[in-house]
């Protein structure tokens, strides 16, 4: 502010540096009241708000999201409902399988033998009733409901119990979610200890 009666090129130091008054904004007054009017009144002035970041907007989840990936647990096995004190004997051989997520899903499963070199195909299914059923040649559907689990087994050829040659079980699943979505899984091998009447995972299908 600069006293109305002061010329405009009355120089005054500031921040170290020589200026002239008239070079700044300055709001003339003529009376200390008038200063002190001048002051409370820019002071009382409501000072501009902060602009506010305005939010990203909302998208929807994706198909994938709303219906994550199925979760299950499948294994090889010879014990007898998860009992390592009673164990199977070849050539029948144990399968589990549960419903580890919190909605039914349906799975379609394969389990293919290999003997030595050879490929004996898929585990074929039996006869109830006159009609065929195929629990483990993907010709039957398996009804997994939330947080079940399935004991089952099944008779690999005559021939696996018969011979030394490294017994091979190949499982692949496809799972059929409540949205009809199906979801393919890598094929799983397992190999078969023969001094142990036991079986350890393979990471991969192709051992």
């Amino acid at each position: 502010m600069i006293e109305k009666g002061l010329p405009p090129n009355v120089q005054t130091a500031l921040l170290l540096q020589n200026v002239e008054l008239r070079d700044l904004q300055q709001t003339p007054f003529s009376t200390p009241a008038e200063l002190l009017r001048s002051v409370l009144k820019h002071y009382n002035e409501p000072k501009p708000e902060p602009m506010k970041k305005i939010p990203p907007p909302m998208t929807q989840p994706t198909a994938k999201e709303k219906s994550p990936f199925p979760l299950i647990h499948f294994t090889i096995t010879q014990a007898v409902a998860n009992n390592p004190m009673v164990k199977r004997k070849l050539p029948n051989v144990g399968f589990n399988i549960s419903n580890s997520g919190d909605s039914p899903i349906r799975a379609k499963v394969k389990a293919r033998v290999f003997l030595g070199s050879r490929d004996l195909g898929l585990v074929e299914g039996s006869k109830r009733g006159g009609k065929y059923m195929g629990y483990y040649d993907g010709k039957l559907l398996w009804n997994l409901n939330p947080y079940t689990l399935f004991f089952g087994n099944f008779s690999v050829p005559k021939i696996c119990a018969e011979t030394d040659e490294d017994l091979r079980i190949e499982v692949s699943v496809t799972l059929i979610d409540v949205d009809g979505q199906k979801h393919k899984l890598l094929p799983v091998g397992w190999t078969f200890m023969r001094d142990n009447n036991d079986w350890f995972s393979e990471p991969t299908g192709d051992c």
